[in-house]
């Protein structure tokens, strides 16, 4: 069963997912000031170096673009390995915690949101992330940093080991249980 088929199945993954884009949106307003601030100054240069050339709003589009992203990953990788939550996350009431538990430090916070450089690379992350199969509240790029973000309050992530999801109904059903308590098929 993919995260995609686990998210449709449980009304709480989606609500996570959804205060995750809400913070994902409040994040990108408070990052999108200062790359435009950064970028006001150094309108002028690349101006003058573009448009004789005749690409100015190549070169408009490469520079904001990666200017945004790098701003994005430092802004993400600090805040979460530092407080555990963006800005965004914080007023959305979640919270980036390790796979068993504990507080992430800045290498997997890093790690988490490398992605993020491009639009692009964070839609494949998003993208494999729910077509494979995996803790539901992951992105790949999660995974591979060994991160979760939960709700703050919410029992450790290292607790959703303890059950699994019926093929046939999506159920939370517990690991150790054969049969599904809802529909009463084999849970497999």
């Amino acid at each position: 069963m993919t995260r995609f088929d686990k998210i449709q199945a449980d009304k709480d993954i989606q609500d996570l997912w959804i205060k995750r884009f809400i913070a994902a949106i409040i994040d990108g307003v408070i990052i999108a000031i200062p790359t435009y601030i950064i970028y006001t100054f150094f309108l002028y240069a690349f101006l003058l170096t573009f448009l004789f050339v005749g690409l100015f709003w190549v070169g408009y589009s490469v520079v904001m673009s990666l200017l945004f992203g790098v701003l994005w990953i430092l802004y993400f990788a600090f805040m979460e390995g530092g407080m555990g939550a963006t800005l965004g996350k914080q007023f959305m009431n979640l919270q980036v915690r390790s796979t068993d538990g504990g507080a992430i430090n800045t290498s997997q916070a890093f790690t988490r949101n490398i992605s993020k450089i491009h639009w692009l690379f964070f839609l494949l992350d998003l993208l494999v992330g729910l077509f494979t199969e995996g803790d539901p509240r992951q992105r790949y790029m999660d995974q591979v940093a060994g991160t979760v973000v939960i709700k703050k309050g919410a029992p450790a992530p290292i607790a959703l080991k303890d059950f699994k999801y019926c093929i046939h109904c999506g159920e939370k059903v517990p690991t150790k249980s054969v049969y599904c308590p809802k529909c009463g098929k084999k849970a497999e």
